[in-house]
């Protein structure tokens, strides 16, 4: 008798089915690159239709228009004098002479042509582009016509005074100049030329040379000191005293290097010394003998001898 054993089997395989996806993603890499060149090409031909350049609106235009519009909207106010306010003065900026101008095709370059810079293209699409216009800047010109602006609105400091008045020391507070400071002006103009109305000049403060507080200090330290009492004279072991204020009048402070200093006009400290010591019988005027005759006799009148100070070593005696 025979028998029948049934054979293992093993299933059959499907077919297997080719990847597409790699295909299709390459294609549509394809397509989109071909639509973003598209796009930059076709957006390129003319300028945004909300486009501006220093205000003047050039939207929807190509590139020689673009630069004819901007030209015609800017060229009057390119010319026209720019007002530079330093504190409450003010002076007006010729362009031309300062050497400031409008690099009309640099202001429009890159608004028209095509781009694959996204964010232009994004600019284009959206509508909307705003620019400030292109300078052309000669730095010499612009700071020699500062420099001579500078010269009209510079105010000089004024030093403090000491001066000595009815016996007594007064100070005149010093006074602050001001100095226009050219190269942070320069920058404000090329920053706001064009974009504000005025440009705001820098200043400096100019400090005087002798100030209030060194005058101050001279009063202290020498007019104060003087000016306090009686100076005691001594002349040939004989004394008599000079008033502060026949001192006063002849001293005098003037501006040396910066410093107050003190100095004595001499012929009047002398001319006061002498009266001083006159006055108090120390010093005497030095008299000749003279003879005189009457009814047929004569009279001698002795000489008298004098005292008086040394001219040279009064100022250093009162100092």
């Amino acid at each position: 008798m025979s028998t029948t054993r049934p054979l293992p089997t093993t299933p059959a395989q499907a077919p297997r089915r080719r990847r597409r996806w790699p295909w299709v993603v390459a294609s549509l890499g394809v397509l989109g690159a071909a639509g973003y060149a598209a796009a930059a090409l076709t957006l390129g031909s003319k300028t945004a239709s909300d486009t501006t350049v220093g205000g003047v609106q050039v939207g929807g235009m190509t590139h020689a228009e673009a630069l004819d519009a901007l030209r015609t909207g800017l060229q009057d106010k390119a010319k026209a004098k720019v007002p530079v306010a330093f504190g409450e003065q003010q002076a007006n900026l010729d362009p031309a002479t300062a050497g400031l101008s409008v690099d009309y095709a640099a202001s429009v370059d890159g608004l028209t042509g095509a781009s694959f810079n996204p964010v232009a293209l994004y600019d284009r699409l959206t509508g909307s582009v705003e620019r400030d216009p292109v300078l052309a800047v000669d730095d010499g010109k612009l700071t020699a016509a500062l420099t001579e602006i500078a010269e009209t609105i510079a105010v000089e400091p004024k030093n403090a005074r000491l001066v000595v008045k009815d016996g007594k020391a007064v100070v005149t507070d010093a006074v602050d100049g001001v100095a226009a400071d050219v190269a942070k002006t320069a920058d404000a103009v090329t920053t706001g030329w064009l974009k504000v109305g005025k440009i705001n000049g820098a200043l400096t403060a100019q400090e005087a040379d002798v100030t209030t507080e060194e005058a101050e200090s001279a009063k202290r330290e020498v007019a104060d000191k003087v000016l306090s009492g009686p100076v005691t004279i001594s002349v040939d072991g004989k004394d008599f005293p000079l008033a502060a204020d026949a001192i006063g009048k002849t001293l005098s402070f003037t501006e040396t290097n910066g410093d107050l200093a003190p100095s004595y006009d001499e012929k009047a400290l002398v001319k006061a010394v002498r009266a001083a010591g006159t006055k108090a019988g120390v010093l005497k005027e030095a008299k000749d003998a003279v003879v005189s005759s009457a009814n047929g006799s004569f009279h001698v009148e002795p000489s008298v001898d004098g005292l008086d100070v040394d001219a040279d070593a009064v100022t250093a005696a009162v100092e």
